[in-house]
């Protein structure tokens, strides 16, 4: 679960920068405010390198259009190059936008595998919060996001690539 999970998430982040809606720096901000992440999805790029962060996506893109791999991450990870963060930086004006992108991004795979019964949700979670440092796992984030939305955010990400929307029902022990 965590690279299904987790590389839509960084995916998305690149992909936000690419449309020019805020920097990685004003990213990291977000999702470490916003998220409670330790580290941002830039700093975790810059960590593990944006060719690897590109071919760890590029192996889910027979999933679905939403897997397919940025072209500026693609383009980032030609030489390797990492990403320019500032420290310091404040949040953008647009941060609910870039919020709602970020946890759609990590929502959609998790519905997907719940629906397919590959991930259990405490499971999951447990190992969000251990490995990957999240304050709350992708099944605790849906439930304390406001429903309606969570659902706008899944299905705008889902319609912006083309990708099926999950089933979006979250069980009372998702």
């Amino acid at each position: 679960m965590p690279s299904t999970a987790f590389c839509p998430y960084y995916n998305e982040a690149a992909r936000v920068v690419a449309d020019g809606l805020a920097t990685p720096s004003q990213v990291d901000a977000v999702a470490r405010e916003r998220l409670g992440v330790a580290a941002g999805p830039f700093t975790v790029l810059n960590l593990i390198g944006p060719r690897v962060a590109g071919h760890a996506m590029a192996n889910l893109s027979p999933l679905g259009p939403f897997y397919g791999v940025s072209p500026a991450l693609l383009a980032q990870g030609v030489d390797n190059t990492p990403y320019a963060i500032e420290e310091g930086s404040i949040l953008p004006a647009n941060a609910d936008l870039i919020e709602d992108r970020l946890v759609a991004a990590i929502a959609i795979p998790a519905l997907e595998l719940l629906a397919e019964r590959v991930a259990d949700p405490i499971e999951t979670d447990r190992g969000a919060l251990m490995a990957l440092k999240f304050r709350q796992g992708p099944y605790a984030l849906m439930r304390a996001y406001p429903p309606d939305r969570l659902d706008a955010a899944i299905a705008g990400l889902c319609a912006r690539y083309g990708h099926s929307i999950p089933r979006i029902a979250r069980p009372a022990d998702a």
